[in-house]
Protein backbone atom coordinates (compact mmCIF):
# COMPACT_ATOMS: atom_id res chain seq x y z
CA UNK A 1 0.00 0.00 0.00
CA UNK A 2 0.92 3.88 -0.17
CA UNK A 3 -0.63 6.59 1.26
CA UNK A 4 -3.52 8.46 -0.63
CA UNK A 5 -6.55 9.97 0.25
CA UNK A 6 -8.10 9.63 3.53
CA UNK A 7 -11.90 10.38 4.64
CA UNK A 8 -11.93 13.74 5.00
CA UNK A 9 -11.38 14.77 2.01
CA UNK A 10 -7.50 15.37 2.28
CA UNK A 11 -5.52 13.43 -0.96
CA UNK A 12 -1.88 13.77 -1.85
CA UNK A 13 -0.89 17.34 -2.95
CA UNK A 14 0.40 17.08 -6.19
CA UNK A 15 0.39 19.90 -9.36
CA UNK A 16 -2.45 19.59 -11.82
CA UNK A 17 -1.96 20.49 -15.51
CA UNK A 18 -5.25 19.22 -16.43
CA UNK A 19 -6.57 22.45 -16.23
CA UNK A 20 -5.92 25.83 -18.08
CA UNK A 21 -4.03 28.24 -16.19
CA UNK A 22 -2.76 25.39 -13.78
CA UNK A 23 0.73 23.66 -14.04
CA UNK A 24 4.07 24.68 -13.22
CA UNK A 25 3.14 28.00 -11.43
CA UNK A 26 2.31 29.39 -8.18
CA UNK A 27 -1.06 27.90 -7.02
CA UNK A 28 -0.75 24.90 -9.41
CA UNK A 29 -1.29 22.38 -6.92
CA UNK A 30 -4.55 20.26 -5.67
CA UNK A 31 -4.47 18.01 -2.83
CA UNK A 32 -7.04 15.67 -3.87
CA UNK A 33 -5.26 13.06 -6.07
CA UNK A 34 -6.15 9.85 -4.18
CA UNK A 35 -6.94 6.17 -4.72
CA UNK A 36 -4.84 3.75 -6.76
CA UNK A 37 -3.81 6.84 -9.21
CA UNK A 38 -1.56 8.21 -6.79
CA UNK A 39 -0.28 5.15 -5.08
CA UNK A 40 0.29 2.95 -7.96
CA UNK A 41 3.00 5.39 -9.01
CA UNK A 42 4.27 6.22 -5.65
CA UNK A 43 4.39 1.97 -5.49
CA UNK A 44 6.20 1.94 -8.54
CA UNK A 45 8.66 5.15 -7.86
CA UNK A 46 10.14 2.95 -4.95
CA UNK A 47 10.35 -0.10 -6.94
CA UNK A 48 12.76 2.41 -9.53
CA UNK A 49 14.30 3.03 -6.44
CA UNK A 50 15.19 -0.29 -5.08
CA UNK A 51 16.44 -1.36 -8.84
CA UNK A 52 18.64 1.62 -8.72
CA UNK A 53 20.36 0.52 -5.36
CA UNK A 54 20.41 -2.72 -7.04
CA UNK A 55 20.25 -3.26 -10.53
CA UNK A 56 20.45 -6.96 -10.52
CA UNK A 57 17.49 -7.41 -9.43
CA UNK A 58 14.47 -9.48 -10.85
CA UNK A 59 10.73 -8.46 -10.93
CA UNK A 60 10.17 -10.93 -7.83
CA UNK A 61 13.13 -9.85 -6.03
CA UNK A 62 11.93 -6.20 -5.98
CA UNK A 63 8.75 -7.43 -5.22
CA UNK A 64 9.73 -9.32 -2.40
CA UNK A 65 11.92 -6.41 -1.35
CA UNK A 66 8.74 -3.78 -1.22
CA UNK A 67 6.25 -6.67 0.89
CA UNK A 68 9.20 -7.69 2.81
CA UNK A 69 10.03 -4.04 3.90
CA UNK A 70 6.81 -2.74 4.37
CA UNK A 71 5.31 -0.94 7.36
CA UNK A 72 2.40 -2.87 9.13
CA UNK A 73 -0.37 -0.18 9.79
CA UNK A 74 -3.11 -1.98 11.37
CA UNK A 75 -3.80 0.02 14.67
CA UNK A 76 -4.60 -3.23 17.01
CA UNK A 77 -1.24 -4.93 15.54
CA UNK A 78 -3.84 -8.27 15.28
CA UNK A 79 -4.77 -8.11 11.51
CA UNK A 80 -1.84 -9.93 10.08
CA UNK A 81 -1.33 -13.50 9.53
CA UNK A 82 2.26 -14.36 8.14
CA UNK A 83 2.96 -10.74 6.96
CA UNK A 84 -0.29 -9.80 5.59
CA UNK A 85 -3.44 -8.28 6.18
CA UNK A 86 -6.88 -8.51 4.04
CA UNK A 87 -7.14 -5.01 4.74
CA UNK A 88 -3.60 -3.23 4.70
CA UNK A 89 -2.64 -6.16 2.40
CA UNK A 90 1.91 -5.73 3.16
CA UNK A 91 1.69 -2.44 4.55
CA UNK A 92 2.42 0.72 3.80
CA UNK A 93 5.34 0.82 1.27
CA UNK A 94 8.97 2.18 3.07
CA UNK A 95 11.40 3.57 0.80
CA UNK A 96 14.57 3.89 2.84
CA UNK A 97 13.60 0.12 3.94
CA UNK A 98 13.51 -0.72 0.44
CA UNK A 99 16.49 0.64 -0.57
CA UNK A 100 18.57 -0.43 2.98
CA UNK A 101 17.64 -3.64 1.85
CA UNK A 102 18.23 -4.00 -1.66
CA UNK A 103 21.65 -3.27 -0.88
CA UNK A 104 22.10 -5.68 1.25
CA UNK A 105 20.38 -8.26 -0.69
CA UNK A 106 22.11 -10.71 -3.05
CA UNK A 107 20.23 -12.03 -6.55
CA UNK A 108 19.13 -15.52 -6.42
CA UNK A 109 20.27 -17.84 -8.95
CA UNK A 110 18.86 -17.54 -12.43
CA UNK A 111 16.69 -20.34 -13.35
CA UNK A 112 16.08 -22.42 -16.55
CA UNK A 113 13.75 -21.59 -18.88
CA UNK A 114 11.15 -24.19 -18.83
CA UNK A 115 11.03 -26.82 -21.78
CA UNK A 116 8.80 -26.52 -24.10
Amino acid sequence: MAPSDDNRGQGITTTDVSLRGKGYSAGAYCNDFGGTSSATPLVAGVGALVLSAKKSLRWNEVRDVLTSTAEKIDLTGRGYRSGYSLRYRFGRVNAEAAVAKAKESRPGRRRKAPKR
